[in-house]
C-alpha cells in the first residue's frame, strides 16, 4: 500500500535522528540522505503536501549552506512540476535562496519562473517578486520597469495595490543614477 508506505517515511523522516531522548542539530544532518527521502516520499505521494512544508518549513531552518540549496533545489523541483498547485514552493524556494542563502542569482531566477506562471494561476504579489530582488541587487531601472509593467496592465489592482507599486517604482527612481 502506497499510502501506508507514505506515512510510515514521513513519519519516520520527522522523527530522523530525535529518538531515545536525543535531538540531532539540523547542521548535522546528512542532506544528500535527506534529498533522497524527501525524493522517495515525492514518487509515493506526488500530490501530497507534508514533505514540502517538513522541506520548507523545519529541514529550511539548517545552518549548512550546502543542506539548504538542497533543500532549495528540491522546492523547485516539486514548484516547477505543477506550478499552478505548487507555487507556494517556489515562493519559499525564492524566500530561503534570497534571505537564508543570500544568493540572489538564485532567488531572482526562482522569482522570474514564478512571474512567468500563467495570470489567475498565483496571487499578485508572485509576480512582483522579480522586482525586489532586482531592487536589491541593485537592478532598480528593471525593478521600477516591471512594476511599471504591472500597473499599467493588471485592470484588477485595488487603490491600495496601485499606491504601492507607485511608491516602489518612485523609489526606484529616485535610486537609479
Amino acid at each position: 500500500d502506497p499510502q501506508l508506505f507514505y506515512r510510515a517515511a514521513a513519519f519516520m523522516l520527522q522523527n530522523m535522528g530525535d529518538e531515545g531522548g536525543g535531538v540531532t542539530p539540523l547542521a548535522e544532518y546528512d542532506y544528500a540522505r535527506l534529498g533522497s527521502w524527501l525524493d522517495l516520499l515525492d514518487r509515493l505521494d506526488p500530490e501530497a503536501r507534508y514533505a514540502p512544508t517538513v522541506a520548507a518549513y523545519y529541514f529550511g531552518q539548517t545552518p549548512d549552506p550546502e543542506g539548504l540549496r538542497r533543500i532549495v533545489a528540491y522546492l523547485g523541483r516539486i514548484g516547477a512540476r505543477d506550478p499552478a498547485r505548487n507555487w507556494r514552493w517556489l515562493t519559499h524556494a525564492a524566500y530561503l535562496a534570497r534571505h537564508r542563502l543570500h544568493d540572489l542569482p538564485l532567488a531572482l531566477a526562482v522569482a522570474r519562473r514564478l512571474a512567468g506562471l500563467p495570470e489567475g494561476e498565483v496571487p499578485r504579489w508572485v509576480r512582483q517578486m522579480p522586482a525586489f530582488v532586482l531592487a536589491e541587487v541593485g537592478e532598480h531601472e528593471a525593478a521600477r520597469d516591471l512594476m511599471a509593467t504591472i500597473l499599467t496592465t493588471d485592470a484588477n489592482l485595488s487603490p491600495d495595490e496601485a499606491a504601492l507599486i507607485e511608491r516602489f517604482i518612485d523609489r526606484q527612481e529616485q535610486r537609479s543614477p
